[in-house]
């Protein structure tokens, strides 16, 4: 199970409840457990991502990743990708190991009414991108 806060991220077991490890994670996005549930990976707003191992507690890499003009990130479940918005709502997918652009997609998403455009434009203009998500 994982707990985290601003701060830190912990992970516990459930039965009986208990605290495994912690890791300092200043301002990361949410954690999640890799799909088979041998690591934890997060990221945080630097797009510093980190995979740690579950069973001995280590981190096993460490990656900083340069990726101009992302209004939006989100990190797949293996931690190998991280998938960006860009201001002009382009895609761009990211190879976590290589720091390598894979995907470049100018224009990914286009408005197809005026609504749709003034709930992105208004939420990036008070700093709330949940209008639009990854």
């Amino acid at each position: 199970m994982l707990v985290q806060d601003e701060s830190s991220i912990a992970v516990a077991t459930r039965e009986p409840l208990a605290n495994l490890f912690r890791v300092d994670a200043l301002d990361a996005h949410a954690a999640q457990f890799s799909p088979d549930s041998r690591s934890l990976v997060f990221y945080d707003k630097e797009l510093r991502v980190e995979k740690w191992d579950v069973a001995s507690g280590q981190r096993t890499s460490v990656r900083q990743l340069t990726i101009p003009e992302c209004s939006q990130t989100a990190l797949s479940p293996s931690g190998a990708y991280l998938g960006c918005i860009d201001e002009a709502l382009g895609l761009k997918l990211v190879d976590v190991e290589t720091n390598t652009v894979l995907v470049n997609k100018k224009q990914f998403y286009v408005f197809t009414d005026f609504f749709s455009w003034y709930r992105y434009y208004f939420a990036r203009s008070i700093g709330e991108l949940s209008a639009f998500s990854i």
